[in-house]
């Protein structure tokens, strides 16, 4: 049949596991850590030869995506708003609990909520990072070195003195595997790194179904059903969110946060 070549991107975790091992540098892994924990978006990119003798109705991504040969990373940065320091400030004064939810890598997210002032930068960060042979992996966030997984029972003293983020991955085995350790973890993690639009939905249903008042904020097609499931969703862009969110707002600020919380 006619043969294509196929170009295929995403997070250099995915992207690897469909690449040919050969193709990927020794440093690969540290140098995608790296440049996350320098707050940077990275996607991988990789390619292959392609050709089928199938319909193209009958193709699936199981077929294309597998022994790629990776071409390289691209990555990007997006600049924080000015006011965001500010209104986070706010809403902390408030005593209002901040966190971040996002589908980025959980180092680019501690990055980004250390700028924003939601980690304070002087404190260590440990992440609840994967699931190895069933049990969790906790590792620090400067260096991957491993860490000793923090007592649930004395996490409000823990949290004094250092903070703590956690990746999909890990959020997903602890609600099922143990739902009042994921519940506690969760009130005192700052960073959801690489979730999905459904982790997302599942953390701030967990906050809602345990009776907190939950806002959620965001401006992308896989934030609405989080915007839904939250008492007061608030969208930021005139997109996919915006249909679903009650508020939208005008200058696609996070100060409109606080706007509505005072009214």
């Amino acid at each position: 049949g006619n043969q294509t070549i196929v170009y295929v991107k995403g997070s250099p975790e995915a992207v690897s596991k469909r690449c040919i091992a050969m193709s990927l540098p020794p440093n690969f892994e540290a140098k995608a850590r790296q440049s996350a924990r320098d707050g940077i978006y990275q996607l991988a990119m990789a390619s292959s030869k392609f050709s089928s003798n199938k319909p193209i109705s009958d193709i699936t991504r199981e077929d294309i995506e597998k022994d790629l040969t990776f071409s390289g990373f691209i990555n990007y940065q997006n600049s924080m708003k000015d006011d965001t320091p500010a209104v986070i400030r706010e809403l902390r004064d408030g005593g209002i609990s901040c966190a971040m939810i996002t589908g980025d890598n959980v180092l680019t997210g501690i990055y980004i909520a250390k700028k924003a002032g939601l980690i304070d930068p002087s404190k260590p960060v440990i992440i609840a990072n994967r699931i190895c042979d069933h049990s969790i992996e906790w590792v620090n966030a400067s260096d991957d070195r491993s860490e000793n997984p923090p007592d649930i029972s004395s996490l409000r003293d823990f949290s004094r003195d250092t903070s703590l983020s956690m990746t999909g991955e890990v959020w997903n085995y602890l609600l099922k595997c143990d739902p009042i350790a994921a519940l506690e973890y969760a009130k005192y993690t700052q960073v959801f790194g690489r979730t999905t639009p459904d982790d997302k939905v599942s953390i701030v249903s967990t906050f809602v179904e345990v009776g907190n008042i939950t806002l959620m904020c965001g401006d992308g097609g896989n934030d609405c059903g989080a915007l839904k499931a939250a008492h007061i969703g608030i969208a930021l862009s005139d997109a996919e969110a915006s249909v679903v969110a009650p508020f939208t707002s005008l200058d696609k600020s996070i100060a409109s946060v606080t706007d509505v919380l005072k009214e």
